[in-house]
């Protein structure tokens, strides 16, 4: 895989731009006080009116921010002091350094919630003793002392307020900037329940009683006390969302045995460098990507392909960073180290995709940037209604107060991010890894799946398909001689014949005086017998008889003549077969209604052949590059959406101009870098597991989306009031206890994507 990173579609498409224009940069940044919907579109438009800025986004899941920028304009120190005075605290992360990654920590919020409930607790009993006819101590009981008692709740509730500052502080700041969030909130629905229990305060002293001055210190309490506890338990929730990230990051092993001469020592495994040699024992995970020099064993290669089952290596296999050696010891040649190795890409292109917005998410955050406005429209109209309607003060005060804080920006803003979040990582888990989220989106979407034939439906490695021989000479003997020649041979099908003759377990003669002529024939002497290998068209123009029988040959084969002393003795077949799970594939996706093309730049008989085979109608062959992107190109001017799967350099358009793009492991560096998704495994059902991923995670993102729609379409009714009339109403306390539950509640929905597994199609 090239080391080059491009975090999505768009960045390919201006890969030129950015090396023509060195001043185009990229900066991400681990941001602090992140709480809501409200905050992203904040940060988002703020770094949008600063000078230089192209592109600004901000991911609620993960707390930080990805910036584009030109730096003639703008420095990153100007970025930041910007973040600062906005109150979110950044930190510069840098791209190849994943020690610098920060995850959700809920231990400030863990000590808040503490304090507070330490307050809480006793206030609300305090408060409500009376009520439920607790007995309380002389000098608490409101009748007998009702100054005392008051100061006892004044007291109670300071490390409450103390626990939930932030509010405040963070609160009035985006008021004041005409940019309120969930903070504003929450901020003016205690406060004014904290400013109506001052002026109650002032009239006890003056001798006015609690039942003509109420408190709602309590109401306060528990709303500061119910909400730090939701962040809590919510930031502890995303931080499980994020542990497919972790699990990633942590494969990397921090230590390695360097081979030197007879020596053998254990380094660092950041100190290693392309050339180094490594022993690997069992149960040793693997530091770096390099190149089997000696030994035998098998890898666990599950997190890289989904694939359970260990993987047989052995001299001259490749291995990569992050996978387990299971029995035997190998010597490794480092090939890749640091940010180089295919386990550091998959995680750059992992944290890269969660930057990425896809359509769904930008239409929230734009609903979302004018929802806390809107509740606070609503609060000022529950209150002018409610007084209207003769309503006492503490009435309206407590319709207000419920309406302000039972409103949950929050749960439409984690909708869409944790749930990509928890996709792209368990997709990375499952060896289907996103180059960006935006591909999740439009795979579940795509009514076309468009395919390459060679290397894609196919395995693009030739076998020997059939066999043809003269009758005085047997398959065995005319395979050993031809694999003989072939030995001395690179070509495909010299591979292919070889192949054949291993599995026959034939012995090959020593071949001399090679030759070869370059798309004709190759020949040697095989136990002094003259043998040549040639196609068609050699065999005709060498006078040879041909069999009557070829005739009949397969028109989508490749053909190998053999000619032993100028006689000809055999003809080997070569096809390219289907992969064993194409068909399935097939059947697979029209099951979810989807229509399988194949666009090939192949013979017309081998394409209609595998077309035939797999029950494909839409067919093309032998297209140039250009002419298979055009295609795509009618297909979307028709209004369908695309996914084209290829893997060669000559694929490199189409996965461009297809709304997904997606490439097998085995494609060429170009078709990796262009592409929206890559397959770690060889294996079409890996691309059945992404179209069903791209439908399960849209699917949550509309589950999600809809609670938490349907949560503010039905509680803020609720809280002011609306339904009173028939005895239903909502006060302050169980509607912070709602608004906590709510984000919640689409967190630990999405967390549930971290189940999927790769489907079986057979």
């Amino acid at each position: 895989m090239s080391s080059i990173i491009l975090e999505s579609k768009q960045d390919f498409q201006d890969t030129k731009e950015f090396e023509a224009k060195d001043s185009k940069a990229f900066a991400r940044y681990q941001l602090q006080n992140v709480r809501c919907a409200g905050c992203v579109r904040s940060i988002e438009n703020s770094l949008k009116e600063l000078r230089g800025v192209e592109h600004a986004e901000v991911n609620l899941a993960l707390s930080n921010c990805r910036v584009e920028y030109d730096s003639d304009r703008l420095s990153d120190n100007e970025i930041q002091n910007l973040l600062s005075q906005k109150g979110y605290s950044p930190q510069r992360l840098q791209s190849n350094n994943f020690s610098s990654i920060s995850f959700p920590d809920s231990s400030k919020e863990s000590s808040n919630w503490k304090w507070a409930l330490f307050g809480t607790l006793p206030l609300f009993l305090l408060a409500m003793g009376p009520m439920v006819n607790l007995q309380l101590p002389a000098f608490l009981n409101p009748s007998e002392s009702p100054t005392a008692y008051v100061l006892a709740q004044w007291m109670l509730i300071f490390p409450v307020l103390w626990a939930g500052r932030d509010f405040y502080k963070n609160g009035f700041r985006s008021l004041l900037a005409g940019i309120p969030d969930m903070d504003t909130l929450v901020a003016l629905g205690t406060g004014a329940a904290i400013l109506w229990s001052l002026f109650s305060f002032t009239s006890i002293l003056q001798g006015t009683s609690l039942i003509e001055a109420p408190l709602y210190l309590e109401t306060a309490g528990v709303i500061i006390t119910m909400i730090l506890i939701g962040r809590y338990l919510e930031r502890k929730s995303r931080s499980q969302a994020t542990n497919a990230i972790r699990d990633l990051w942590l494969l990397q092993p921090s230590k390695a045995r360097l081979v030197q001469g007879e020596n053998e020592r254990e380094v660092p495994s950041e100190i290693l460098v392309q050339g180094d040699l490594i022993r690997l024992r069992p149960g040793d995970r693997v530091p770096a990507d390099g190149l089997v020099k000696d030994g035998y064993s098998s890898l666990d290669e599950s997190m890289m392909t989904g694939e359970s089952l260990p993987i047989e290596k052995s001299i001259g296999d490749l291995i990569e960073a992050g996978t387990v050696n299971q029995q035997g010891t190998l010597l490794v040649e480092v090939q890749k180290v640091g940010p180089d190795t295919a386990l550091q890409q998959i995680i750059q292109n992992v944290i890269g995709a969660q930057n990425d917005k896809i359509p769904i998410a930008r239409l929230v955050d734009q609903f979302s940037g004018h929802f806390v406005k809107f509740v606070l429209l609503i609060a000022i109209l529950t209150g002018g209604t409610w007084y209207s309607l003769g309503a006492s003060w503490p009435q309206i005060l407590e319709h207000v107060i419920a309406v302000l804080v039972i409103a949950c920006p929050c749960a439409l803003g984690l909708a869409t991010p944790v749930a990509i979040l928890v996709a792209t990582t368990t997709g990375a888990r499952n060896g289907l890894l996103m180059r960006n989220a935006s591909a999740l989106e439009w795979a579940a979407k795509a009514k076309i799946i468009a395919l390459d034939k060679t290397g894609t439906l196919t395995y693009g490695k030739p076998q020997l398909h059939k066999m043809q021989t003269a009758s005085n000479v047997t398959e065995s003997e005319v395979l050993t001689l031809a694999a003989s020649v072939e030995k001395s041979s690179e070509h495909p099908l010299a591979q292919a014949i070889i192949n054949a003759a291993k599995q026959r377990s034939l012995v090959l003669s020593k071949a001399e005086e090679f030759l070869a002529i370059s798309g004709l024939s190759v020949q040697a002497k095989v136990q002094n017998q003259l043998i040549q290998l040639g196609s068609d068209k050699w065999l005709q123009e060498s006078g040879l008889n041909v069999p009557d029988n070829l005739k009949n040959q397969d028109q989508t084969s490749t053909i190998v003549h053999v000619v032993r002393d100028g006689c000809w003795i055999g003809l080997l077949e070569c096809k390219d077969e289907l992969r064993t799970e194409s068909k399935a594939f097939v059947k697979f996706a029209k099951r979810q209604g989807r229509e399988i093309a194949i666009l090939s730049g192949d013979r017309s008989n081998a394409v209609q052949s595998a077309a035939l085979e797999l029950g494909v109608t839409n067919w093309r062959a032998e297209l140039s590059p250009l002419e298979k992107a055009k295609k795509i190109e009618q297909w979307q001017d028709q209004k369908q959406l695309v996914l084209f799967v290829g893997d060669g350099m000559n694929d490199a358009l189409s996965l461009t101009k297809a709304d997904v793009g997606v490439t097998l492991r085995s494609g060429t560096g170009l078709a990796l870098e262009t592409s929206d998704a890559v397959l770690m495994k060889n294996d079409l059902r890996h691309l059945a597991g992404l179209l069903q991923l791209s439908r399960e995670t849209i699917k949550n993102i509309k589950q999600n989306l809809f609670w938490a729609f349907g949560y503010n379409f039905l509680s803020i009714p609720l809280a002011a009031g609306v339904f009173s009339a028939w005895g239903i109403s909502l006060n302050p306390e169980w509607a912070a206890l709602a608004m906590a539950l709510s984000s919640i509640s689409v967190v630990s929905n999405a967390i549930r994507l971290r189940t999927f597994r790769i489907p079986s199609i057979d």
